[in-house]
């Protein structure tokens, strides 16, 4: 028993022993087994493609309040009743069909494209990568129309494009006249009311959400997508009005952005 006893205690002490003298290398320890931070932190595409706890994910929630911006072009309407869009406020001459369709018109300080029978795009601004376009408008009926903008754009058959269509929010790309829906989330709107759409391309991420004018912007991206068909192009609007209907753009600002969220 006495024996026993003996070799617990010794045994005790050589663990004591063993602590005390391992101390200072806890930390050397501690940092082997930590990543690196240049690891953790490496590109966003790393944790937006990979599976991550839900608590990472709700961190990453993309808000309105992180991305750095930089206006590019700019246009409020704000001129006398003309023919064509003409020259924004900011200076510079609209391109596309805005300055050679007679369909576009300037009217009681609004952009509008009138007795629509076709689709219409819009440019502003200079080619660019990472950008931004916010633009508020109307449709006088969804019915064969839609209410959108391209960024990236390149000619009429290559461009991506964020739009409602009074039933959905919808991220579209166009490859040489080859259509594919990216993304498309439920968005219900109604004629002759004015709503908002910001779409944003970073890099390869594509975000847009939409909401009723003169409301709060939602916190949180709605439509999302991932793809780099396209590595610059125009920003501007692209519009579907058919049968006769209306348009209205009452603001459209373009911003060059250093982040996707």
């Amino acid at each position: 028993m006495k024996m026993h006893r003996l070799a617990l205690l010794l045994t005790l002490i050589v663990l004591v022993c063993i602590g005390l003298l391992s101390m200072p290398f806890l930390p050397s320890i501690e940092a082997a087994l930590t990543p690196s931070s240049a690891h953790r932190t490496g590109a966003d595409s790393i944790y937006l493609h990979t599976p991550v706890p839900a608590k990472t994910m709700t961190m990453l929630t993309p808000t309105q309040t992180t991305a750095m911006s930089t206006l590019l072009a700019q246009d409020t309407f704000q001129r006398t009743d003309q023919l064509y869009w003409g020259m924004a406020s900011n200076g510079q001459t609209w391109g596309g069909d805005a300055n050679s369709n007679p369909h576009f018109v300037i009217a009681n300080h609004m952009g509008r494209i009138v007795h629509g029978h076709s689709i219409y795009n819009a440019t502003l601004g200079l080619r660019v990568m990472n950008v931004e376009v916010v633009f508020s408008g109307s449709l006088s009926r969804f019915q064969h129309a839609n209410l959108g903008s391209a960024l990236r754009w390149t000619d009429v058959n290559n461009w991506y494009k964020a739009y409602i269509d009074g039933m959905h929010l919808v991220l579209l790309k166009d490859v040489a006249g080859t259509m594919t829906t990216l993304d498309s989330v439920s968005f219900p709107a109604v004629a002759d009311t004015s709503y908002t759409l910001r779409f944003r391309i970073v890099g390869s991420q594509l975000l847009a959400r939409a909401w009723p004018t003169g409301q709060a912007e939602p916190s949180t991206w709605m439509a999302q997508a991932t793809d780099m068909t396209f590595s610059s192009g125009f920003a501007g609007l692209r519009l579907v009005v058919e049968d006769g209907a209306e348009a209205t753009i009452t603001s459209f600002t373009e911003s060059a952005v250093t982040n996707p969220w």
